[in-house]
């Protein structure tokens, strides 16, 4: 049989999803909880970041690889047309979830939602957490059908 690299680079690229939108699911529906219950509200922060920190750099990487991946598949496939087909809304649903995840990582938290969270994690503890959660609850829950979808969508069993 033949090298396949479209073949290799898809197997990478579910890998990697299944990596980052797992670890998503972990923290939101397992870490975060367990913090809730073994810290006080002033020290869940603290302890979160303390225990994501690894996490969070193996998140970062994991983004760009599924960029890189998905982008390379779109090239090799010369997919870009379906973009412009309402039936593949899969897609836009893709790049969404992972725009805003990268958008998160890369951009908007570094910048801004980190330090504001050092300094507010002072005073409002829980709004600080509370916050992480709902965000993290958001990208996890729109996740789902964007998996779904895409797989189904890949498969030609999309019936909208």
């Amino acid at each position: 049989m033949p090298f396949d690299l479209l073949t290799v680079v898809r197997a990478v690229h579910v890998l990697v999803v299944t990596f980052w939108i797992g670890g998503i699911f972990y923290v939101t529906f397992v870490l975060h909880p367990a913090i809730i219950r073994a810290a006080p509200p002033e020290g869940r922060h603290k302890l979160f970041k303390a225990m994501h920190h690894p996490f969070g750099k193996l998140t970062r990487w994991s983004i760009v690889l599924v960029g890189l991946t998905g982008l390379y598949m779109l090239a090799d496939m010369d997919m870009w047309e379906r973009f412009l087909d309402p039936h593949s809304w899969y897609l836009h649903l893709m790049v969404l979830v992972w725009g805003f995840e990268a958008f998160m990582r890369f951009v908007y938290g570094p910048l801004h939602m980190h330090p504001r969270n050092d300094r507010w994690a002072e005073t409002r503890p829980d709004a600080v957490f509370a916050g992480m959660v709902q965000r993290q609850r958001a990208i996890g829950l729109i996740s789902i059908p964007a998996i779904l979808a895409a797989v189904m969508g890949a498969h030609g069993y999309l019936p909208f």
